[in-house]
C-alpha cells in the first residue's frame, strides 16, 4: 500500500473516531441533569439551570406571556420558597383578577383551589373596599338540588371545632357577626342538632334570641313541636309585652297572679331592641 493510502485511511479513521467522540460527548452533555450557573444565558430544558439574578418575561400580546403544559401526571409547575412568600400575583385591572384558577375536569373529587396550611390558617381573605366582600361564593348549578344531594354555595366543617365563627366590631343596629338571607321566602338560616339555634346575652337590656315580624300576617317566632316534642319550653320567667293569643288550652301548675311589681323595666328594654330590630329590618329591605 502507497504511503498516500495510508495517510489516507488514517485520516479517514480519525475523522471517524474524533466523529464518534464528538457525538457521544454531545449525547452525553444533553442527557446530563447538570446545573448551570450563567446569568445571561438561555433556559436549557431538561436541566437545572441556577441563576444569581432575577429572570423577568415581559410581553405585549394578547396570549400568555409565559405558557407551561404538562402532558403527563407531573405538576405544571412548582414554586418553592423557604424564606419568603413563593407566588405573588397581582393586576391592575379593575374588571380581572389577581390570580385565576380553574377545574375542567368533569364531576370527581378534586377541586379549582387547593390551601393546606399545615400548622397555619388555611387561607387569608381580606379586602378595604366599601360595599365589597373579603370572599364571595356561588353555587351556578342549574334549578333545585336534587332529593338526597346536599350541596350550596360553601362547605366548612371544623372538625372537632366550631364549623362558622362570624364576629363583627360594626354599629349594633345595622351589622351582625352572621347574617343570612333567603331570596324565595324559606329561612335565612337553619339549623339541626342538639340545639338547632342558641343564643346568649349578657347586656342590659339584650337578649339572647331576638325576633322580628315586619309586616301583616307575618310572626317573630314560630314553634312547633312534632312527634310528641313540646313547640316550646321556658325555664325562668317568661314576659310579654303587648297581647298573647292562645290557640288551644293553657295548662298552669299555679294559679295565675298579677306579680307584685310591674314589669316596666322590661317594657323598656323590649321597645329599645324592637325599634333597634326595626332599623335592621329597614336595612335588609333597601
Amino acid at each position: 500500500m502507497s504511503d498516500e493510502a495510508v495517510k489516507a485511511l488514517t485520516t479517514r479513521r480519525s475523522l471517524l473516531v474524533a466523529g464518534g467522540v464528538a457525538a457521544a460527548t454531545a449525547v452525553a452533555s444533553v442527557s446530563a441533569p447538570v446545573a448551570e450557573a450563567a446569568n445571561g444565558g438561555a433556559v436549557l430544558l431538561g436541566r437545572g439551570n441556577t441563576a444569581t439574578a432575577s429572570t423577568g418575561v415581559t410581553g405585549t400580546t394578547n396570549y400568555p406571556a409565559l405558557s407551561v403544559t404538562n402532558l403527563g401526571l407531573g405538576v405544571a409547575a412548582a414554586f418553592i420558597s423557604k424564606n419568603t412568600t413563593c407566588l405573588s400575583a397581582t393586576t391592575a385591572s379593575t374588571n380581572a383578577y389577581g390570580l385565576y384558577v380553574s377545574n375542567s375536569g368533569v364531576t370527581g373529587n378534586g377541586a379549582a383551589l387547593v390551601c393546606l396550611g399545615t400548622n397555619n390558617t388555611g387561607a387569608l381573605v381580606s379586602t378595604n373596599g366599601d360595599l365589597k366582600y373579603a370572599l364571595s361564593v356561588k353555587h351556578g348549578g342549574p334549578g333545585a338540588p336534587s332529593k338526597d344531594s346536599v350541596s350550596g354555595g360553601a362547605l366548612i366543617d371544623g372538625g372537632h371545632r366550631d364549623g362558622v365563627v362570624g364576629q363583627t366590631a360594626g354599629a349594633t343596629v345595622s351589622t351582625s357577626g352572621v347574617t343570612g338571607y333567603h331570596l324565595a321566602g324559606g329561612a335565612g338560616v337553619y339549623g339541626a342538632g342538639g340545639f338547632g339555634l342558641q343564643g346568649y346575652s349578657n347586656l342590659g337590656g339584650g337578649a339572647g334570641l331576638q325576633a322580628t315580624g315586619d309586616g301583616a300576617g307575618c310572626v317573630a317566632v314560630s314553634c312547633e313541636g312534632v312527634n310528641g316534642a313540646d313547640a316550646l319550653e321556658v325555664v325562668g320567667t317568661g314576659r310579654v309585652t303587648g297581647d298573647l293569643y292562645v290557640t288551644g288550652t293553657i295548662y298552669c301548675a299555679n294559679p295565675i297572679t298579677t306579680p307584685p311589681v310591674a314589669p316596666a323595666k322590661a317594657g323598656i328594654a323590649a321597645a329599645k331592641i324592637q325599634r333597634r330590630a326595626g332599623r335592621t329590618s329597614s336595612r335588609l329591605r333597601g
